[in-house]
């Protein structure tokens, strides 16, 4: 019984100083700090792509699809191998894009034309120079 008491008061003494500590420094830490605001604009987000087909998507803004490739293989400002597909299996080959060797930002501009139908799941697929595939799934309003 003494054994249980004596670690009662220890952890109790423990808890008053740790409290004590946190209320003296606490000042220290959160009335000086600077508030920083950050905003994520949607327009400026890069999708990642992925080796295999998830069920997660990607949404258009502004009719421009936005993603990132990274080329680990070849040259630089050589075509990238890549086209869509639909939910009815329909290929459509996109605008040429040239990309360098490293990360690559890349903007596709889709046009509310009939050659991209609004309300429409697509997949981006993409090969790399080695033949590796890599995969974006993205939706259209």
């Amino acid at each position: 019984m003494k054994k249980k008491l004596s670690q009662y008061y220890l952890i109790c003494i423990f808890l008053n100083i740790s409290l004590i500590v946190n209320a003296q420094f606490s000042n220290l830490f959160f009335e000086s700090r600077p508030v920083i605001e950050a905003s994520i604009k949607k327009s400026d987000s890069y999708a990642r792509l992925s080796n295999e087909i998830t069920s997660s998507y990607y949404r258009v803004e502004n009719n421009t699809l936005q993603f990132i490739f990274y080329k680990e293989y070849g040259g630089d400002n050589e075509p990238l191998t890549y086209y869509f597909i639909d939910e009815q299996r329909k290929i459509y080959i996109p605008p040429a894009v040239n990309v360098n060797k490293g990360i690559n930002y890349i903007s596709v501009n889709i046009n509310n034309n009939t050659s991209y139908p609004a309300s429409t799941y697509y997949i981006l697929y993409t090969v790399d120079a080695k033949g590796g595939k890599k995969y974006l799934r993205f939706y259209k309003p």
